[in-house]
């Protein structure tokens, strides 16, 4: 219920591109509708693909098994993926940016300040895809009160992220989760830790740290072991994605790939170490060039 089937896919033959299942929960859309555009991930860093439909941000998860197929009308498509958009609170996506926004240097962290309020326009990266298609959403601007403390001055908001409203706005997060869905856990420690470690997958490390502290908890306590990351959180890969703009299809990762593309980002950084070093030696051995006009 609340959900619509849509097939991205080109013409059915057998030289066509792989057909993709895509299920837009509660989003009644077309394939017409969809513009995928890949923005940064709040915890990772990374850019992954998003779904726009209908000014609703999607996140999209892949489903796949051992092995499977999908019959489409008379065209049987052998890859057995599914892939799975739901939507995406774009407070989530404005986060790191707001946190940037603030400007606190370390030596200002943890001892009362709270940064600096800046317009609208100053909370994003001019021309980003975040700041042309997430703020622009109907809703989105008018939402930054829920996490930000606001000024009007001379007719022009200026924002700066608030931590008391934070600390309530995920503390919201986590009576939704434990209400809606945590009922297959039966032990409410044990629930919010769940509710805890989902929202976690959409924070940044900082702001983790806090909620846990918040609940009682240690980070040991929602990861007891240490997690294996997915092959898209790898910076390394998803930097060769390229920029903001938009791509159309989903991405798959091959693990060869992945293994290369890390092996060759390894290697570079060790050249330039090594270059680094030589430079450091070359230059406790050079006179400064003033040392030529000195009295003799």
């Amino acid at each position: 219920e609340g959900s619509r089937i849509a097939m991205a896919a080109a013409a059915q033959s057998e030289a066509a591109e792989p057909q993709r299942l895509l299920v837009l929960h509660g989003v009644d859309s077309d394939t017409k509708d969809i513009q995928p555009i890949f923005l940064k991930h709040p915890k990772y860093g990374c850019k992954v693909q998003y779904l726009l439909v209908k000014g609703e941000v999607l996140e999209v998860q892949k489903v796949s098994g051992e092995a499977g197929s999908w019959f489409v009308n008379d065209f049987v498509e052998p890859d057995g993926q599914l892939f799975v958009a739901t939507k995406i609170d774009p407070l989530f996506l404005l986060l790191p940016h707001l946190l940037e926004a603030r400007r606190l240097k370390k030596s200002d962290q943890g001892k009362g300040s709270s940064g600096m309020f800046v317009p609208i326009d100053q909370l994003l990266p001019s021309n980003s895809a975040i700041a042309k298609h997430v703020l622009g959403l109907r809703g989105s601007a008018d939402s930054l009160g829920a996490i930000c403390d606001v000024r009007d001055v001379c007719d022009d908001n200026f924002y700066r992220l608030s931590q008391s409203k934070l600390k309530k706005w995920l503390g919201l997060k986590v009576e939704r989760i434990l209400e809606k869905g945590a009922s297959h856990i039966a032990s409410p420690q044990a629930k919010k830790m769940y509710a805890i470690g989902l929202l976690s997958e959409y924070l940044p490390d900082c702001v983790f740290s806090d909620l846990i502290e918040d609940h009682g908890f240690k980070k040991a306590d929602i990861y007891p072991k240490k997690r294996k990351k997915a092959a898209w959180e790898n910076q390394a890969v998803n930097g060769e994605r390229g920029g903001d703009e938009v791509l159309a299809g989903p991405v798959s990762v091959d693990p060869a790939q992945v293994k290369k593309l890390r092996a060759k980002q390894k290697e570079k950084r060790k050249k330039e170490e090594e270059k680094k070093e030589k430079l450091k030696k070359a230059a406790r051995g050079t006179k400064s060039i003033l040392s030529f006009f000195g009295k003799k």
